[in-house]
């Protein structure tokens, strides 16, 4: 166990956003940023734990992928090495690294990435529920519903998460579809 001396991973992001939804890569690809108190510090090693639930990945374990100790100051675009991603689901990870003294940081903050729906092959069973134009309307009516509204995964495509503008080619409509049970 390391006690958090001299480095630290920060601002983690995945396919180069924070808390990404709808990530349509299978292997996607994480990076952090590394900070030091300390002059001349440098990253030398990382270790990458994701898991299906953040509170497994609150008790240092992982599910889904350990990286296990990885000697390397790469801090972008390492890919993921777990096994195969359902559409749809919540990825929780996190990250530590060692610095030049052989130093192991504290473990970073928790971040997320949740998967599209739409990866090649794997969305095998997903059907389309349809634009809504109105989503108060609909909720009003809920009857007229095959599954309730709290059930909804939202998707918007190619909205900015800062609140710029997205670009023109990006905007589509909102799609709402069911999330799997």
């Amino acid at each position: 166990m390391g006690d958090g001396v001299g480095i630290r991973p920060v601002r983690l992001t995945c396919e180069y956003r924070e808390n990404p939804v709808g990530i349509d890569v299978v292997q996607p690809r994480l990076s952090w940023v590394v900070e030091s108190d300390e002059r001349g510090q440098r990253q030398t090693a990382y270790r990458v734990l994701v898991a299906s639930t953040a509170e497994l990945l609150a008790t240092d374990r992982s599910d889904l992928w350990d990286s296990g100790r990885v000697a390397s100051s790469e801090t972008i675009q390492i890919a993921y090495g777990g096994g195969g991603l359902e559409p749809g689901r919540t990825c929780w990870w996190k990250v530590r690294v060692w610095d030049g003294g052989g130093r192991a940081s504290l473990w970073s903050e928790p971040a997320s990435w949740t998967m599209g729906l739409f990866l090649d092959g794997l969305a095998e069973g997903a059907r389309w529920i349809g634009a809504v134009p109105d989503r108060a309307a609909m909720a009003d009516n809920p009857d007229r519903l095959e599954c309730p509204p709290e059930s909804w995964r939202q998707w918007k495509a190619g909205l900015a998460e800062s609140g710029e503008q997205p670009e023109p080619r990006l905007l589509t409509p909102e799609l709402v579809v069911r999330e799997s049970a």
